[in-house]
């Protein structure tokens, strides 16, 4: 058996549907819910349109492989609380979760194994 434990995975997570100022307040909730969840995954808040001055909705995590479930379920507990649509995706495009699948910490993770592929 192969052990992953040492690679790491980017996610990029956009908050859709809600306007630019109520995105911003809820990526920091994301955030801070994603550091609760686990203090190891690191998570930036960059900005969508550089053009802009609102900072941004769009959550960057970087995170171990043994990290994924912790995230899976903060997003989950994320996604319960706020009722903005998250897209979670990786770096090279490959939707991951979006809308009510983002809040559903097993079919995170097992769409997270299945990209990895």
């Amino acid at each position: 058996m192969e052990d992953d434990t040492s690679e790491t995975l980017t996610l990029v997570m956009r908050l859709e549907g809600i306007t630019v100022a109520e995105a911003n307040r809820q990526a920091n909730a994301l955030r801070q819910t994603l550091l609760q969840a686990n203090p190891t995954i690191t998570v930036d808040i960059v900005k969508a349109n550089p053009e802009t001055q609102d900072f941004g909705v769009i959550v960057v995590a970087i995170l171990s492989a043994k990290a994924v479930v912790s995230l899976a379920k903060g997003v989950a507990n994320f996604g319960a609380k706020w009722a903005s649509s998250i897209t979670i995706e990786t770096p090279e495009g490959k939707v991951v979760a979006r809308g009510d699948a983002a809040k559903d910490a097993v079919a995170i993770v097992a769409a997270l194994r299945a990209a990895k592929h």
